[in-house]
């Protein structure tokens, strides 16, 4: 039976290698696991940071950094006591248990693997250390209008979508991809693999690998020591850059995408160089429409300087419109000469759909039921509950037949619009976020309408953009449809008068009735009942319609 021992230590210089500077970090679950049976005893570190296993016997084991894990042992732990259990993953301890970061770092991540494997023959094995050291991830500032949300769909297909992908765990550091794995994507620069013996990315060439602690630049302390950015150990890739030739393109991808949408295009990038005194990387970023012309372009030489606490992973990112275009290409390109200090990082690149509100007017009338002759007042409000205003509005409203807009009564939040028709349509000022538009105006019920209710609504459009400075785009909204029920309305008079008067006894009387219909609707199935004196009667003639 075998002893294992090992620690948990705090690299904050990111020497990759034990030293007095070193701080313990306890509490951190460490984890061995018998590669063929598949038993494991997890382990806690104890104030040291130093951890032990106790009585494990001869085999093939995987050691490994396990910070997500709950259940364990204080140290030692006896492996006798080991279970069956699932693979555990590999990860980083938080920030929070480092004594004295750096000023700014945000997050530990591995300066040697998070997993390795060992091979028990009887003798004890110790010196198995763990290393992790601080980092500084920043990520872009809020640019977007906080009603949007960006998906997280990645529609960049190309080098694993934008990871630069992976490598088992326990894969030794300084690994690259043993071919270049994606020959396509880089036009203008050579693939190499990690050499410690040289300078490695030279002038003009790239590399993807993992986890890079011994490039000849850092040997001499000129660069720091890093992990990728999507898994911060062994397992995640990126690309390594050494800069030339000023225009020269190392990744270009094409992605598909949907006109007039918007997308949020964003990139992680690292400075190398650790030292001051030299220039500072020069770097572009494109996004082209699909005939070539930039979307967005930036030089990024002054967004990622020197960091001389700690490596620092900044994430640049603009919001993009898409406009008539159904596919963008995203390149990275050299803007500076072959110069000491035009080297960096890249990682997780990504164009994400944005999601953005819908912004619907509501419509309503003052009343529901009017008579022939009588005006209504339609009322459409529309709100910006967002930051970003509404700009380009126009509003539109065809009145049901039997139906005509009443001159000047428009009111745009109060203020008459005397030269508005809705029925052809007018402009409307923006609306600033939090804020509402109101429009009012009369329509009068000229006769009844065909189908009765007349069913109604407004057509509005509106200009948004989710970003400030970005380019609106029109969005064509309809109101909820409101129903005005019309009734017919006759106003009848009865006028009757008699000749001669006065009348001899025996002589012909004449009465005359008079119906008239001041409206505005027709009088339908009218009764007229006029009972006759006693010792009358005659003959009717009808006069009229």
């Amino acid at each position: 039976m075998a002893t294992i021992t090992g620690s948990v230590l705090f690299d904050r210089d990111r020497s990759a290698t034990r030293s007095s500077g070193d701080a313990g970090l306890p509490g951190i679950p460490v984890v061995l696991q018998n590669l063929d049976t598949g038993a494991r005893c997890t382990v806690f570190t104890d104030q040291a940071g130093d951890y032990a296993f106790l009585h494990v016997p001869a085999g093939a084991y995987r050691l490994v950094q396990a910070p997500y894990e709950t259940d364990g042992l204080p140290s030692p732990a006896d492996f006798s006591g080991a279970a069956v259990g699932p693979v555990p993953v590999g990860g980083n301890p938080p920030i929070s248990a480092a004594p004295n970061p750096p000023a700014g770092a945000t997050h530990l991540d591995a300066v040697t693997p998070n997993t390795r494997f060992l091979t028990v023959t009887g003798a004890d094995i110790g010196e198995q250390t763990f290393l992790s050291g601080p980092v500084i991830y920043s990520p872009i500032e809020t640019i977007l209008d906080p009603c949007a949300a960006v998906s997280e769909e990645n529609l960049l297909e190309a080098a694993d979508r934008g990871t630069f992908g992976t490598f088992p765990p326990g894969t030794p550091a300084n690994t690259g991809a043993p071919t270049e794995p994606y020959p396509g994507v880089t036009p203008d620069f050579s693939y190499v693999l990690p050499n410690p013996a040289v300078y490695t990315p030279a002038g003009g060439e790239y590399t993807v690998q993992n986890l890079m602690t011994d490039a000849l630049s850092q040997q001499i302390g000129a660069w720091w020591r890093v992990a990728d950015h999507t898994q911060g150990n062994e397992t995640g890739r990126m690309l390594v850059v050494n800069g030339y030739n000023p225009g020269a393109v190392f990744f270009r991808a094409e992605v598909a995408v949907e006109p007039n949408h918007y997308y949020l295009f964003t990139a992680w990038i690292l400075n190398l160089f650790k030292v001051t005194g030299y220039p500072d990387p020069e770097l572009g970023v494109r996004v082209l429409d699909q005939v070539g012309n930039p979307l967005y372009a930036a030089t990024l030489g002054a967004l990622i300087p020197v960091s001389p606490n700690a490596p620092e992973w900044k994430q640049i990112g603009s919001v993009l419109s898409s406009q008539e275009n159904t596919r963008l290409t995203v390149e990275f390109l050299s803007e500076g000469p072959e110069v000491i200090g035009n080297d960096y990082v890249i990682d997780d690149i990504a164009l994400s759909p944005i999601q953005v509100p819908l912004f619907l007017p509501v419509k309503t009338a003052d009343r529901q039921v009017i008579t022939v002759g009588e005006t209504v007042l339609f009322t459409v409000r529309l709100t910006n509950a967002c930051q970003s205003p509404l700009t380009d509005l126009f509003l539109q409203d065809q009145l049901p037949s039997g139906f005509s807009f009443v001159p000047d009564t428009v009111q745009v939040n109060g203020t008459p619009f005397p030269a508005a028709d809705p029925q052809l349509g007018f402009g409307l000022p923006d609306v600033r976020g939090g804020e509402t538009i109101t429009v009012s105006f009369q329509a009068k019920a000229d006769a009844l309408p065909v189908p009765n209710p007349a069913w109604n609504r407004a057509d509005l459009r509106y200009a948004y953009t989710p970003v400030e400075g970005g380019i609106p785009i029109p969005f064509p909204v309809s109101t909820n449809e409101v129903p005005v029920l019309v009734l017919e309305a006759a106003d009848l008079a009865v006028e009757k008068t008699a000749a001669p008067d006065p009348v001899d006894p025996g002589a012909p009387l004449t009465y005359t009735i008079t119906i008239s219909n001041a409206g505005p609707s027709p009088a339908r199935d009218v009764t007229l009942t006029d009972p006759l004196p006693t010792r009358t009667g005659g003959r009717i003639h009808r006069k009229g319609s």
